[in-house]
């Protein structure tokens, strides 16, 4: 199977970053994998669109936060779940309840040998991963403020998707999906912030 893994990242040149890429390739299973990394200086939003608009043909698009540490095997999980009929886009369980839906016990169920658990609304962005066939639908994320930060795009993907009956899931595997430990620049933090409050002010124009 042909991967093609996008990472957005302003974190290039931070010591923690090599953390991130030795881990990342260590928890490879796939040797036909292409790793892309972003540009998100413009935003992650923004970066993300011009992307997607130019990936060649493979089988699985996986849109990577540059944080995310994975465990071993989760590519062998992705395949698997991506070959369920009607099954759009997958992530990986972690104990980040902003990524899980904002905490509570998630619906779960099994399918095959795998369980997913399956949110009210979407599926967290950290580690998002759907076929290629799957990507005119939702290539392009409306841009609704001039912001780096959108809030909603992970969101909107998982609309586009069920719009078109697809299910949105997480991976239940034995390992958990961590996390790189950076320490942001407090000014950046609080930027993001501010970004995200006002992107989320202006979700109605888009879900309206």
């Amino acid at each position: 199977m042909r991967f093609h893994i996008i990472i957005p990242s302003i974190r290039t040149a931070n010591p923690l970053f090599p953390l991130f890429e030795e881990s990342l390739r260590a928890s490879l299973t796939h040797e036909d994998t292409f790793i892309q990394v972003l540009d998100g200086s413009i935003g992650c939003t923004q970066a993300l669109n011009l992307a997607m608009a130019d990936i060649p043909p493979c089988d699985v698009i996986v849109k990577m936060d540059d944080d995310v540490l994975p465990p071993k095997g989760w590519q062998d999980e992705v395949v698997k779940a991506l070959r369920i009929a009607d099954m759009g886009a997958v992530g990986i369980e972690c104990d980040d309840e902003a990524y899980m839906g904002g905490g509570g016990e998630l619906p779960c169920g099994k399918i095959g040998d795998q369980t997913f658990l399956f949110p009210s609304g979407n599926i967290g962005g950290c580690l998002f991963a759907f076929r290629y066939e799957v990507l005119p639908i939702i290539c392009y994320v409306p841009i609704i403020a001039e912001t780096k930060y959108q809030y909603y795009e992970d969101g909107y993907r998982c609309m586009k998707l069920t719009q078109h009956r697809m299910a949105c899931a997480y991976i239940r595997m034995d390992k958990k999906l961590s996390f790189v430990p950076y320490e942001d620049d407090p000014e950046y933090v609080a930027s993001k912030a501010r970004d995200l409050e006002t992107a989320r002010a202006l979700l109605h124009t888009i879900w309206d």
